[in-house]
């Protein structure tokens, strides 16, 4: 995301007012969600639609800005669920353009001959054509783990599997061995691709983003994409006013840091932690109801 600069304009959203966000003291998890991730939505959206849409979009969001936390929510997010064959197949078309896409394209056409003046002569189902591979890319081909690809396809910029990396499971195993074998996998698995655990986010969190305006700074943030960037010390002035903290309202630390943390809970690293983190305090709840009964 850009950041405005110190040159920039003295204009401000018209129909702005802070008290507009009193009413986000009370929210929950599930209206601060809905709320971030219509703003994420919303982000991406100026990107594309033309000027008067999207300056109707953002006046909107500063005029109106409770009514994005009654999006409607998905949460149907599981650490662990099945892979689709959509998923299974979708992960190969991603890397093509890159030098180690190139190699997948050429291990694919070898595994599946997909010229069908051959396969349509006699046999319905592709035939299997390695002998074009080298004795090296050979053995690549059947011992090269299939979490190396999905983790291609992030670094190229696509994630049509997000964040999910797909293994293979024996069900006659002992739970004991399966859970031991995974604990090993994941922590492997992180160690290989530079990655750790979710970000993770606590209950009390948002009070901390309603006391510190991250909300008003991301919408206000968000409408300078349309109609220009914004001076940090507008930002100070007249988000947080000259009776707030100082050191928050200070335009070098809301250039640091105070904007950097707002503009942090659109991310889908927060949003996807959010999500988790209500998913899990529903399905604790459920239980703790059954439990009851």
């Amino acid at each position: 995301m850009a950041r405005p600069t110190a040159e920039h304009t003295e204009r401000f959203p018209d129909g702005f007012s802070i008290e507009n966000y009193a009413a986000c003291a009370s929210w929950g998890m599930k209206e601060w969600l809905a709320a971030l991730k219509s703003r994420r939505w919303i982000h991406e959206q100026i990107m594309l639609l033309k000027p008067p849409e999207k300056q109707m979009l953002v006046s909107k969001l500063i005029s109106e800005p409770l009514i994005c936390a009654q999006t409607p929510l998905n949460l149907s997010v599981e650490p662990v669920k099945d892979q689709y064959i959509s998923d299974f197949f979708s992960c190969y078309d991603f890397c093509d353009g890159t030098e180690q896409g190139k190699k997948y394209t050429s291990w694919r056409n070898a595994l599946v001959n997909e010229d069908k003046s051959i396969s349509e002569l006699t046999d319905p189902y592709p035939t299997l054509v390695v002998s074009e591979l080298s004795a090296h890319d050979l053995i690549e081909l059947w011992t090269f783990p299939a979490w190396k690809l999905h983790k291609e396809i992030r670094k190229n910029g696509t994630q049509p599997i997000g964040d999910r990396y797909f293994i293979s499971v024996d069900l006659k195993s002992t739970n004991d061995q399966l859970i031991a074998a995974f604990e090993n996998w994941v922590k492997r698995i992180r160690r290989e691709i530079g990655t750790s655990e979710r970000l993770k986010i606590t209950k009390d969190m948002p009070t901390t983003w309603h006391k510190l305006r991250y909300l008003a700074l991301v919408d206000v943030y968000i409408w300078s994409q349309v109609f220009g960037d914004i001076t940090y010390r507008m930002y100070g002035d007249r988000i947080y006013g000259q009776d707030f903290y100082s050191n928050i309202a200070d335009p070098e630390n809301i250039r640091k840091t105070t904007l950097k943390n707002a503009l942090n809970l659109i991310t889908n690293e927060y949003i996807s932690a959010l999500e988790r983190l209500i998913k899990h305090s529903s399905s604790v709840n459920r239980k703790s109801v059954s439990k009851k009964k």
